[in-house]
């Protein structure tokens, strides 16, 4: 339950702080819109709060308001261009608004914004044509439904002494029992007893009480007196005083001095006087500090305190653990230490490079990890040039080879006139061994028919095959799946199956031997 009674004017106030603090805002009013002051044309935009409704259900209020976010568009050439950025701004105003409601601090977790929260922009309303936003905010929060805090005090069924409709004061006769009242003492009991009375104890608390027994009367009163002190006027038998008199007002009061210490004078006034205040001792002798080894820091202990003392210093010997003095040892090992890394390596000091790469140097002459992996080095030979190698290499096949692609003519192939028709290119025969890695085709055009490309071996159908669809765009098509090993002698050519006539035919085709 919220500590704070959030009221309409409570309410009211809050939007009324967030408008003084946001910063486009010039203006604020609340209300029936037709009764506030438009006449200040130099105060927009301008923020309006009309009150809707308060609704009450179990356990809940809820506060409804009509919020309008309002701009007077200024007279230009692009006037709806104008009315347009000032519902933007307008806009973006009332989007802070339920925002610092639902997430800041205007009201915390105390209310609840009902969602979702819709807005209206209007354009030329009212009666200086403003243009805006305008949305319906309802705002929930706890409500207990408490008649405690009500101010009045009302009795309903009590009946009135008098014949009006009005209520009056309680008349019992013989009877606590009136009308279908019953009025009944706090703590009440049927039969208290005799000499025993309604009230309160010590503590306040109402019931019935014994009455005090043994009552009777005085018949004499005196006082004793003690040391110093006299009495006179007693015994009283029936009225009269006592005198009290202080008969030894100056006692004796002694103060016995210490060593080094004098005292004078008579009570209530002393003098407590140092008579030797430089009555110490003399020092003759000071122990050596002993040094120690033992603990984690640096520690002191002393022994003998109020005799012959002895003070310890403990300074262990330092390492990771310990803080205290370097041994000879470290010290070595750490005067042997090198001095700052300069040069090449500067770069590499505290921090490790990408793992398998080749150093380099860079622009700076600082060592540097390449892109060149380890692996890609472990495929040069140390013995002969890389492009050497390369140079000598041969091509995989014979014919019009480039890159690895055979390149044929569509009029070789056959393909774009007549049906349907299978049809395959002249074998080529390999002069080297390896891996047929992958088969390619391109065709010049949208086809109208299907067409199945299959790679033979030696005039036999292998597995490497792909189909193009009919209506396909003209490109590259290739399959890099189902590969297979060929020896040097091994004959290989293309086989092209058409589902109809194709009016585009294949410019190139070729195949990967690695």
């Amino acid at each position: 339950m919220s500590t704070i009674n959030y009221t309409y004017n409570v309410i009211v106030d809050r939007f009324r702080q967030f408008a003084d603090g946001h910063f486009q805002l010039r203006r604020f009013t609340h209300g029936e819109i037709s009764q506030a002051d438009l006449e200040k044309e130099a105060e927009w935009p301008w923020m309006h709060v009309k009150p809707r409704a308060i609704n009450y259900s179990p356990g809940t209020r809820a506060f409804s308001f009509e919020i309008f976010i309002s701009d007077l568009p200024r007279d230009k050439e692009d006037k709806t261009g104008y009315q347009a950025e000032s519902i933007t701004d307008c806009s973006l105003i009332f989007q802070d608004l339920i925002n610092e409601i639902h997430l800041g601090q205007m009201f915390g977790d105390d209310v609840l914004l009902t969602r979702p929260v819709n807005s209206e922009p209007f354009v030329e309303q009212y009666t200086h044509t403003l243009t805006g936003v305008t949305g319906i905010i309802e705002l929930n929060m706890d409500y207990d439904w408490s008649a405690c805090s009500i101010p009045a005090s009302w009795n309903y069924n009590t009946p009135t002494n008098s014949n009006s409709s009005g209520f009056g004061s309680l008349q019992f006769i013989e009877s606590l029992d009136q009308n279908g009242v019953f009025v009944s003492l706090d703590n009440d009991v049927e039969a208290p007893g005799n000499s025993y009375y309604y009230g309160t104890d010590g503590s306040g608390v109402k019931g019935w009480y014994a009455s005090q027994a043994g009552a009777g009367t005085v018949t004499s009163i005196d006082l004793t007196a003690g040391t110093g002190i006299s009495v006179s006027g007693g015994p009283i038998t029936s009225s009269g005083s006592i005198t009290v008199t202080n008969s030894a007002p100056d006692q004796v009061v002694a103060l016995t001095a210490g060593t080094g210490i004098t005292t004078s004078g008579t009570y209530p006034n002393f003098t407590i006087t140092n008579s030797a205040p430089s009555s110490g001792g003399t020092v003759t002798s000071v122990a050596a500090l002993t040094l120690g080894t033992s603990g984690a820091d640096l520690s002191s202990t002393v022994a003998n305190g109020t005799t012959t003392p002895v003070i310890t210093l403990n300074v262990p010997t330092a390492s990771a653990a310990n803080r205290g003095a370097l041994s000879a040892a470290d010290w070595s090992t750490f005067n042997g230490k090198q001095a700052a890394i300069t040069g090449a390596a500067t770069t590499i000091t505290t921090a490790d490079l990408t793992a398998s790469r080749v150093l380099v140097s860079d622009a700076s002459g600082k060592v540097a990890a390449n892109a060149v992996t380890t692996t890609t080095l472990g495929f040069l030979d140390a013995t002969s040039s890389i492009q050497t190698q390369l140079n000598a290499k041969g091509y995989a096949m014979g014919g019009n080879l480039n890159g690895g692609i055979i390149a044929v003519s569509t009029t070789y192939l056959g393909i774009g006139v007549g049906n349907a028709s299978t049809s395959e290119t002249t074998r080529r025969t390999c002069v080297v061994a390896g891996t047929v890695s992958r088969l390619f085709l391109r065709t010049a055009g949208v086809m109208t028919g299907s067409m199945a490309i299959t790679l033979m071996k030696n005039g036999v159908a292998t597995a490497m095959t792909f189909t193009i669809a009919a209506t396909s765009a003209g490109a590259l098509y290739s399959t890099t799946s189902n590969t297979f090993t060929v020896v040097d002698g091994d004959e290989l050519s293309i086989r092209i199956v058409q589902s109809t006539a194709n009016s585009i035919g294949v410019t190139s085709y070729g195949f990967h031997i690695k």
